[in-house]
C-alpha cells in the first residue's frame, strides 16, 4: 500500500495510538488499497480480492471508534492474508481466516498494549472467533464504551411492548420471543420482523 506520510498520519489517527507501530508494518507488507467509507448498514468493514489490474480492496466504515477500527482492519486483512495464501480455496471464515485473524493481533497481546478487561473480552472472543464480534455482546459492549459512544443498549436489554430504533433509523416495538430472536412490529410499514435479542437498539427517549 502507497501512502504519503500525510495520509499515513491520518490513517493512523484512526487507531488507537499504542497500536501504530503494528499498523506501519501491516501497511508496509502488505500490498492492498484502503477505503474509508460512509456508514454500511450490514457492515463494519469488507474485503475484496484483485481484480485484473487492481490491488486487493479493504473498506472500513468511517464511524468506527478507535478500537473497533483497529479489530475491523485486522479482520479484514486476515481475509487478505487467507486469499494470498489460498485463494479462493478456504471458505470466507474459515479455520485459516481463525488463525490468520489471532496471528495478526498477536503482537498486540504479546506487548501488553490491551486493558486487561479488553484482553480478557478479546481471548474469550478467540475461543469461538465468530464472523463478526458483534455477536458477542460483551465485547461490543466494552468496545462501545472504549470508544467512547456511551451505554450500548441491545434488544435483549429492554422490556417487551417497548418501542425502539433501530440503526437504521426504523421504529419497532418489541413483541414476544420467537426461538433465538424477537417478533417486533414496525408501525410505519404494519410488518413484523425477527430481530437478535443482540442488535442493536435506541431507546426513543434517547433520539
Amino acid at each position: 500500500m502507497n501512502t504519503r506520510p500525510e495520509n499515513l498520519a491520518l490513517l493512523l489517527a484512526r487507531f488507537p495510538e499504542n497500536s501504530h507501530w503494528l499498523i506501519e508494518q501491516y501497511i508496509s507488507k502488505y500490498s492492498f488499497q484502503l477505503k474509508i467509507t460512509k456508514p454500511r448498514k450490514l457492515r463494519l468493514g469488507s474485503f475484496r480480492a484483485a481484480r485484473k489490474g487492481e490491488m486487493p480492496v479493504i473498506s472500513l466504515n468511517n464511524d468506527l471508534g478507535l478500537y473497533s477500527f483497529l479489530l475491523v482492519f485486522i479482520h479484514e486483512l486476515a481475509h487478505l492474508v487467507v486469499w494470498q495464501q489460498h485463494s479462493r480455496r478456504a471458505s470466507p471464515h474459515g479455520i485459516e481466516w481463525k488463525n490468520n485473524f489471532r496471528s495478526l493481533i498477536d503482537p498486540l497481546f504479546e506487548h501488553h498494549l490491551f486493558s486487561a478487561e479488553l484482553r480478557q473480552g478479546l481471548e474469550r472472543y478467540f475461543l469461538k472467533t465468530p464472523a463478526s464480534f458483534q455477536h458477542d455482546v460483551k465485547l461490543q459492549r466494552l468496545l462501545h464504551a472504549l470508544d467512547g459512544n456511551g451505554e450500548f443498549v441491545t434488544l435483549g436489554d429492554i422490556p417487551d411492548k417497548e418501542p425502539f430504533h433501530l440503526s437504521d433509523g426504523r421504529q419497532m416495538v418489541k413483541l414476544e420471543r420467537v426461538r433465538t430472536r424477537y417478533k417486533c412490529f414496525c408501525p410505519s410499514n404494519k410488518r413484523y420482523y425477527l430481530v437478535s435479542p443482540a442488535a442493536q437498539i435506541f431507546r426513543s427517549e434517547n433520539l
